[in-house]
């Protein structure tokens, strides 16, 4: 046999027609379609994530290479960093004052709710005045004793949002049994007495006004009343008699925060004792002049425990230790 370096030695055994007798082989369809169908699956299995999706974060320089930086920089570069550190400033600051903004505009909002539920209670306990206004009549026979024991029937819860029917009715009553220039203090009028209550009413939360007794004075026409009124100091009290006890100054309005003071203050019930002198007129059977006093500082004494904190409370308090209102409350 011979041998040739380029071809296989059974290279002869190899011919036509038994290399034409072998089927090509190839890729069967099914074995094709198992391959796509598994790729599809492989393809679910992992779901992709869209570019947008990630974030990149800015990087953030250490100072050292910030400060390289800068010196390999011109002045154009120069000044642009700096405009870019200013607009990052400007924005920082304009964020600061927006959340500064939302945060006053939210404390607003709970003091006018706080002061909404306020108001809804006193009108509630202001129902018993308005059925007693429509039922009945001022005293026809008056005598100082009837006309002072009417009075802290009238206004044994404070006058604090009456009806317009309950208004002129305690209205109506002042002046058919007072004088028109009666006097309480500094107030002068049955409308300045009415208003007084108003206000009390109004910086007081959940009045109540009990007459304990009536005895005479040093004259037939003199009556003294001995009184307990008790009050509750809310959130609203807080703000319109006692603002200083906050940091801003005006009763938080401005976001300021309440010292320990006010905290312990805050929801709490005192009762104080006081007088009411009743001067009669006998010409004209009306009061002529009255004088209301009422003890603010002893039960705050004994609810702070302590002469120091009693004097800080009263310091830049709009109201005398007298209990009473003076007049930048009347706004």
């Amino acid at each position: 046999m011979d041998n040739f370096p380029f071809y296989p030695p059974n290279y002869l055994t190899l011919t036509e027609n038994v290399i034409s007798s072998v089927m090509p082989r190839g890729p069967t369809k099914r074995a094709r379609l198992t391959y796509s169908a598994s790729e599809t699956r492989k393809n679910w299995s992992q779901p992709r994530l869209a570019q947008s999706s990630v974030v990149e974060k800015p990087v953030e320089l250490p100072l050292q290479v910030e400060t390289a930086l800068k010196n390999c920089m011109n002045e154009g570069q120069k000044v642009a960093l700096k405009l870019v550190r200013e607009i990052k400033d400007r924005r920082h600051e304009t964020s600061r004052i927006n959340q500064a903004r939302y945060v006053k505009r939210q404390r607003k909002k709970v003091s006018k709710l706080e002061e909404d539920v306020q108001k809804l209670q006193e009108e509630v306990k202001d129902l018993p005045l308005h059925h007693t206004s429509l039922s009945i009549d001022t005293p026809t026979h008056k005598t100082v004793w009837s006309v002072a024991a009417y009075y802290f029937r009238l206004f044994q819860h404070g006058f604090n949002s009456p009806s317009k029917e309950a208004n002129a009715f305690a209205l109506k009553f002042l002046q058919t049994t007072m004088e028109p220039s009666v006097t309480d203090g500094s107030l002068c009028g049955p409308k300045a007495l009415l208003e007084n209550w108003r206000l009390f009413s109004l910086h007081f939360a959940d009045v109540h006004v009990e007459l304990e007794h009536l005895e005479k004075g040093e004259s037939a026409d003199i009556l003294v009343a001995f009184t307990s009124t008790s009050v509750k100091f809310s959130t609203g009290t807080l703000r319109k008699v006692f603002p200083h006890l906050n940091t801003d100054g005006h009763g938080g309005t401005q976001g300021g925060k309440w010292s320990p003071l006010a905290d312990r203050l805050r929801n709490q019930r005192i009762t104080m004792r006081g007088t009411v002198y009743f001067y009669w007129d006998k010409t004209t059977g009306r009061v002529a002049r009255m004088e209301t006093k009422s003890d603010l500082l002893t039960p705050l004494l004994h609810l702070l425990g302590d002469l120091e904190a009693v004097s800080r409370v009263f310091e830049k308090a709009l109201v005398t230790p007298e209990c009473k209102l003076t007049s930048c409350t009347n706004a």
